[in-house]
């Protein structure tokens, strides 16, 4: 028994035709709507997810930037243990942290060599590489492993005391929504596939 294309679509009912050729008008749009404008709006969703990195980074580092001069008291003071030190200016940069929930966050003290990171925050990558001094690259958005990330000094008296890293996985909007298109076009083809065998 041969299968013919031709046949089978003549034996239709004119709904069943109407359906399917109304549906393949849909995926049709579909396709040309996201290949012009998809990808143009993808970019800008991008850059927007970049611009919110940066403004939760640098809201972080002007409250940071705020408090230096207590931090810095707290380091000198000579009668505190070096835990006592850790512990208050933990007490103090911990609350700033904890009020950003769209990205994790971290703070890092060059001179103790303490990491405070957000609660939100899951241990995804290497901390050591990213909080070595001698390779922080300062107000650039970086991708590197999957994340995008961004480091923006804190300064006492032009002197690098530390900084905010803000960090959040790599999403690729255009692929994700090519990958959404995808689905909606295998949906469409069965739809067609329903109306014209059954």
């Amino acid at each position: 028994m041969d299968f013919n294309t031709k046949n089978v679509l003549d034996k239709q009912s004119i709904i069943k035709l109407t359906l399917l050729k109304v549906i393949s008008l849909i995926l049709a749009f579909l396709l040309i709507f996201m290949f012009i404008y998809g990808k143009n709006f993808w970019e800008k969703q991008t850059l927007q997810f970049n611009d919110n990195l940066l403004l939760s980074a640098s809201k972080l580092q002007a409250q940071i930037q705020s408090r230096i001069s207590t931090i810095e008291e707290l380091k000198q003071n000579k009668d505190l243990p070096k835990t006592q030190k850790l512990l208050q200016i933990e007490n103090i940069i911990q609350p700033m942290i904890n009020e950003n929930e769209n990205n994790s966050i971290y703070y890092y003290d060059l001179e103790l060599e303490l990491i405070t990171k957000s609660q939100n925050t899951k241990n995804s990558f290497d901390e050591n590489t990213l909080f070595d001094s001698g390779k922080a690259e300062f107000n650039k958005i970086l991708k590197k492993n999957n994340f995008i990330y961004l480091n923006l000094p804190i300064y006492n008296k032009d002197k690098l005391v530390g900084y905010v890293l803000v960090y959040t996985k790599n999403t690729n909007f255009v692929s994700e929504s090519f990958h959404e298109l995808s689905q909606i076009i295998i949906l469409g083809l069965s739809l067609s596939v329903i109306i014209i065998f059954f």
